[in-house]
């Protein structure tokens, strides 16, 4: 329902506070605020409010429930418990499955790179083979390339 004059955004904002105040200083500025707002169509804060109310999809609020829902002051949280200090046999425990922990990685490390080392000697000694084969080409094809030139020295 349009009300002519009447800035339906500002009130709402105002009645909102009205009700969700954290103070009753601010709870009673909004309640001024609402009736400046409704005032300034020509009708007073109730006469607003009843108009809102019939056509209204916001639940309109009345001056009755301008007092706060809660309390002004937040409650305290409770801190969480601190947490029990280990004994001395579940530090033990944990260091040894600690030890244990780590003494499979360094076997499991040791067997990579034993099999790495084997794979890496495996290929140089095929490297070597193929260069003394290379090596053995070379030199006969240059023993058979004749005799040295004169200008060389032997």
């Amino acid at each position: 329902m349009s009300i002519p004059g009447l800035d339906l955004e500002r009130l709402w904002k105002c009645i909102g506070l009205m009700r969700r105040g954290a103070t009753p200083g601010e709870r009673s500025a909004a309640m001024a605020a609402a009736s400046r707002v409704a005032a300034a169509s020509g009708l007073s804060l109730e006469e607003a409010v009843l108009r809102l109310d019939c056509g209204a999809a916001r639940p309109v609020i009345t001056g009755s429930d301008t007092q706060p829902s809660a309390p002004g002051r937040a409650p305290m949280r409770a801190k969480p418990p601190k947490p029990k200090p280990p004994t001395l046999a579940e530090v033990i425990a944990e260091r040894e499955r600690m030890d244990v922990a780590r003494r499979a990685y360094a076997t499991r490390h040791e067997k990579r790179l034993r099999k790495l080392y084997a794979q890496q000697e495996k290929q140089q000694a095929a490297d070597r083979a193929a260069q003394a084969i290379r090596d053995q080409e070379w030199a006969e094809a240059r023993g058979r390339c004749g005799q040295p030139n004169a200008n060389q020295s032997a």
